[in-house]
């Protein structure tokens, strides 16, 4: 029941007191905190008669004497005052009389109080409210008061707070509260004593505290409740083997570790039930089994260790499991049998696949080896632990290197150096490998750790130079190598040595990481879409238990997604970047994670919290002296105030500007120095001296050219128009804006058309700033749509027309009108809005008519094309309504028409594919005359990304996985990939016929292009 509910359920039985019809006695009870003597407040200010409150265990005397009967005697019994109390309530009814702090009476005061409940309900005019930390009596209608839900704390913390507190730090106190409103209030104050919750004048910040402590006020609050429970011995030893037990716990076990009989263990837990110490079988707030803790004795503890442990090795639970690993040090095992007992729960767990609690246990029997076996346990627990706790993975390697010294336990420990944040301890952990050491089976792992280092070049070299490794090397491996192929520009190498990995057998998260490498790659190639779908597959791959794969697996999609411009789900998916990469320990990654974070959320207008990101990232590269990183840092911030409308932005934006450049010239990468001059120029046009700007401007200009890079200067072509605004030189100003947007659009820059916004003001045309709001407001651009927004004063929300119209290309092509199909007068009429269609896939805005012309009119002069393309435009408008396609500046757009084939790559559902991609138009889309127009390498992405799904669904769903596969044969009977997808598929749902069937067929047709394939199916799956 909620408050509300409750206050409106116990003010309609006190409200008929007010009149005189009725008596009644009721109440409500609760844990300490949990708002008793507020909502009784509440409730009593509504009623229209006297409300006299008192504690619970006032002397009869003085509350005879608040009733004004001074005097009157005392009577002897409970049952002799409730009489007397009675009479004395009916002559000053109407009245309700409130007992507060209803708990640890004497018998005697709770039967006066119960027979007083009883008594009342002979006369009328009387109301009885009791609250308090007790269960009330028989004769009290009285509840449980239940903690306040999410709303209703978030309430509480905004009054208290006197306005919204960002979100990360209403999460934080949420997570302590449990819906306690003191608690909530306390933690808040504590929060702001120590510097984690402040507000500047404007807003509340924060960020998370230091340590993990709790309030004195509450723990002194909670200690004082359990000091009575504690004081009775029964009653402590129930709730230290509470406090020692995991959260769900079987009663029998609670008991036996309690030492008592299962019936014994009812009785005390029902009394401390009643006293508001638990609910249940669980203690009413956390607080309370922190406290329990600190008050039992280690001897004690010991002795309850010592029961619990064995019992939770053998339970059938891995949370238990693993407590009672942790509880084995606790007891009094002698070194040997704690060693046998942690190795043999590390076994259990590693049978259920939690193999980071596994890693945990075998981290704990550390401590109770020697000699090898230790060095071999922690080697076991480093490798099980660097997912999940860098720390304590690197202190366990230290150990594993110092009782077992060679290459193994040597490249884990350099390995684990570098994610540590110390590159120069691991080179000097690698430079005590000997030539001799260095055998062929650790080449793979070193590759690895030089690609950790960023050591591509050597990383290739290694490669190279041991090619007996090609056809051997771990999928991993193939993707470091990958990986390093990628930052020299090899991109169709990494492709191919990517696409050879997937297709061998894999474990989920191999697959998940060589996704995770495609993703990338797609980015590289200017194909984002594809790279959302890759980094999909890979996060649908991963689990819980590993972070770090997790965490890059979230970043690549929100760096794909960020180039798309979906920058809500961008910032979606770099909170969770953010938050596995914060759980890890990992403050590298954190700061890196907040970089990308905070540039999306620029994008979404959220300029505080981006702010406060990018400081946080300043702050921690600023005290490790990272150079490059912190350029990068206060570009950023540059970047931020420069758009961002506040007082203080031009001042901060000059200053970052400024401190980016300094740090550049002091020695730093050609690429982060063009970039820190890039936005000094633009800081200098926008707040400074815009002569100075072109300077900065030019200078940028040189070292990209210097880079042999010349076509990366968008940002400084775009400096050089706002100096010469704010010069005067409007011409020349339009001309370089124009310049600097169109670098940005070829260079798929998702928010290039934020900056043509510029050319639109310049030339004050506000039709066309509102086309670019609508798309704005459609794509979920926040801050260019704010931009619009003042630069026109146009109004916050625009006329939507919902799309009633669908192209889909997954299959034959058809079109539907409200769910309906509409019949279009010929293929070249599909055709045509399929190729439009693909223009807006790849991000294009229109598709010029000379496009148009030499694609569907090749043989006609450009004036017959002309009227041709009128023609099919006006035909195709009269049918489908005048938005379905749109005349541009010079050409044609795909209006108002959603499409099955974005659904998927939006969605990744299967079930959009119904054939081929254009499965009926096939010779109208034959692009091989014209391999560089523009968009013709759609086809591909969307095989690609049909593909990456198939392979994802093979496991779980093959069926699915082999109708997919028979798509991709379908569309291109040569693709060696698809014949080993739909192969392996019909190898798992057992179809052994058709698998030699279609295997005898794909053979053949590869030959006929001079590609083998071994001669059984088997041997191609064996093969890869």
């Amino acid at each position: 029941m909620s408050r509300e509910v409750l206050k409106s359920h116990i003010w309609s039985l006190l409200a008929p007191v007010a009149s005189r019809r009725s008596s009644v006695a009721v109440g409500w009870w609760g844990e300490v905190g949990i708002g008793k003597s507020h909502l009784a407040k509440e409730v009593l200010r509504g009623l229209s008669c006297r409300i006299l409150s008192v504690q619970a265990d006032i002397a009869f005397s003085r509350l005879l004497e608040l009733l004004g009967k001074p005097g009157l005697p005392t009577p002897q019994t409970p049952q002799q005052q409730a009489q007397t109390l009675s009479r004395v309530l009916w002559e000053n009814a109407p009245l309700v009389l409130h007992l507060e702090d209803f708990q640890e009476l004497l018998p005697e005061r709770l039967e006066l109080w119960n027979r007083l409940a009883a008594h009342l309900q002979e006369g009328r005019g009387v109301g009885l409210l009791t609250t308090g930390r007790r269960v009330a009596l028989p004769n009290i209608q009285a509840q449980r008061l239940q903690p306040l839900s999410e709303d209703e704390q978030r309430q509480v913390l905004s009054e208290v707070a006197g306005s919204a507190l960002p979100e990360a730090a209403v999460a934080w106190l949420l997570e302590r509260a449990r819906g306690n409103p003191l608690f909530a209030l306390e933690y808040f104050r504590w929060l702001s004593r120590q510097g984690a919750l402040w507000n500047d004048g404007q807003q509340w910040r924060w960020r998370v505290p230091g340590e993990e402590g709790v309030p004195p006020s509450l723990e002194g609050l909670v200690s004082q409740v359990l000091r009575q429970p504690l004081s009775i011995p029964q009653q402590q030893e129930v709730l230290a083997a509470r406090a020692l037990l995991p959260a769900s716990v079987e009663t029998k076990l609670w008991a036996e570790v309690a030492g008592l009989e299962y019936g014994q263990l009812e009785v005390v837990r029902s009394e401390l039930e009643a006293q508001s110490v638990l609910r249940g079988s669980d203690f009413s707030h956390p607080l309370f089994t922190q406290v329990v803790q600190n008050s039992v004795p280690i001897s004690q503890k010991r002795v309850l260790a010592a029961r619990a442990a064995p019992r939770l090795l053998n339970a059938e639970s891995p949370e238990a499991i693993l407590l009672g690993a942790l509880l084995v040090s606790l007891a009094d095992y002698s070194p040997n049998q704690a060693f046998e007992q942690l190795s043999l729960a590390a076994k259990r767990l590693q049978r259920l696949d939690r193999w980071v609690e596994a890693a945990q246990v075998l981290a704990k029997a550390t401590e109770n080896a020697t000699g090898l076996e230790r060095g071999r346990v922690a080697l076991q627990a480093a490798e099980g632990l660097r997912q999940s706790d860098l720390a304590e993975a690197l202190r366990l390697a230290r150990i594993a290197y110092q009782d077992n010294p060679g290459p193994e336990t040597l490249l884990l420990l350099a390995e684990l150096l570098v994610l540590n944040g110390q590159p120069g301890a691991a080179e000097n952990a690698v430079a005590r490998l000997s030539q001799r050491e260095l055998e062929t089976q650790w080449i793979p792992r070193l590759i690895g750790l030089r690609v950790q280092q960023t050591a591509f070049a050597e990383a290739l070299e290694l490669w190279k130079n041991h090619p007996q490794i090609h056809t051997t090397a771990p999928a991993l491996t193939r993707r470091d190598v990958a990986w390093a192929m990628m930052q020299f520009g090899e991109l169709e190498n990494a492709q191919a040595l990517l696409q050879a990995a997937l297709d061998s057998e894999l474990s989920g998260r191999e697959r998940a990481l060589l996704l995770g490498a495609q993703a990338y790659l797609e980015i590289l190639k200017g194909r984002p879409m594809i790279a959302v779908q890759s980094a999909s597959g890979a996060i649908s791959l991963l689990g819980s238990d590993t972070p770090r794969d997790l965490a890059r697996a979230y970043e690549f999609r929100a760096m794909a997604r960020e180039h798309l411009g979906r920058f809500a789900e961008a910032a979606a998916d770099s909170e969770q970047a953010l938050r596995l990469r914060g759980q890890l320990g990992d403050h590298w990654g954190v700061a890196q994670a907040q970089i990308s974070l905070a540039t999306v959320l620029i994008e979404l207008a959220q300029y505080e919290r981006a702010e406060e990101l990018l400081m946080g990232s300043q702050s921690l590269y600023a005290r490790a002296e990272a150079r490059e990183p912190l350029i990068v840092c206060h570009c950023q911030l540059a970047y931020l105030y420069l758009e961002w409308p506040a007082s203080h932005s031009a001042t901060l934006a000059l200053k970052h500007a400024q401190t980016a450049v300094q740090l550049a010239q002091e020695g730093a990468s050609p690429v982060n120095l063009n970039l820190a001059l890039a936005h000094l120029a633009w800081a200098e046009a926008r707040f400074g001296d815009p002569r100075q700007a072109l300077h900065y401007a030019q200078q940028a200009t040189q070292v990209a050219f210097d880079m042999g890079q010349p076509e990366s200067v968008a940002l400084e072509t775009f400096a050089r128009a706002v100096a010469l605004e704010t010069l005067g030189q409007k011409d020349s100003a339009l001309e370089a804006y124009t310049q600097a947007v169109q670098m940005l659009m070829q260079s798929g820059v998702a928010n290039a058309e934020r900056f043509a916004l510029e050319i639109d003001r310049l030339q004050g045309d506000e039709a066309s700033a509102t086309r670019r709001l609508g798309r704005f407001v459609q794509q979920g651009h926040v801050h260019a749509a704010c931009l619009a927004r003042r630069y026109f004063s146009l109004p916050e929300e625009l006329q939507e027309t919902p799309t009633a119209l669908e192209l889909r290309v997954l299959g034959p092509v058809r079109v539907l009108k409200e769910g309906q199909p509409v019949r279009l007068h010929s293929s070249q009429s599909r055709a045509f809005l399929a190729h439009l269609l693909e223009a807006r896939l790849t991000r294009r805005e229109e598709v010029s008519d000379l496009e148009l012309f030499d694609r569907f009119w090749p043989h006609l002069s450009e004036n017959k094309a002309k009227v041709a393309a009128k023609q099919l435009v006006y035909r195709l408008r009269a049918v489908l309504g005048p938005g379905a396609v749109i005349r541009t500046p010079r050409g044609y757009a795909l209006g108002e028409m959603a499409s099955d084939a974005e659904q998927f790559l939006q969605t990744q559902n299967p079930d959009l594919w119904r054939g081929p991609y254009l499965e009926d138009i096939q010779d109208l889309t034959d692009l091989e005359e014209t391999p560089d127009a523009p968009g013709s390498d759609m086809p591909a992405m969307l095989y690609h990304a049909l593909q990456l799904k198939a392979q994802t669904l093979l496991d779980n769903d093959p069926k699915a996985a082999l109708r997919l596969g028979r798509i991709l044969m379908q569309a291109d009977p040569y693709n060696r990939s698809a014949v080993l997808l739909t192969c392996r598929a019909l190898h798992k749902l057992g179809n052994r016929r058709d698998l030699a069937k279609v295997y005898a067929q794909a053979k053949e047709r590869l030959l006929e292009v001079g590609e083998h394939l071994p001669d059984h199916w088997q041997g191609l799956l064996k093969s890869s």
